[in-house]
């Protein structure tokens, strides 16, 4: 989002997470990233082989991978 311009102008980005060990009515804040993560997912895509001609015999695995 930052790299497409969606946050131009924004000077602070606040979430909120629930952790129970905190005191009620208790708010901390850190400086950078906090309770980030990200996640990579892989997939298999697999095919059959054929011509231009029969479409209708072959499994595209690249309509199906986009």
């Amino acid at each position: 989002m930052v790299e497409e311009g969606c946050l131009e102008g924004v000077d602070e980005v606040y979430g909120m997470h629930n952790v129970t060990h905190f005191d009620e009515g208790d708010i901390r804040v850190c400086d950078g990233p906090f309770f980030s993560c990200r996640t990579t997912v892989r997939i298999t895509v697999t095919g059959q082989s054929g011509h231009g001609s029969a479409p209708h015999k072959l499994i595209d695995p690249i309509t199906c991978g986009n």
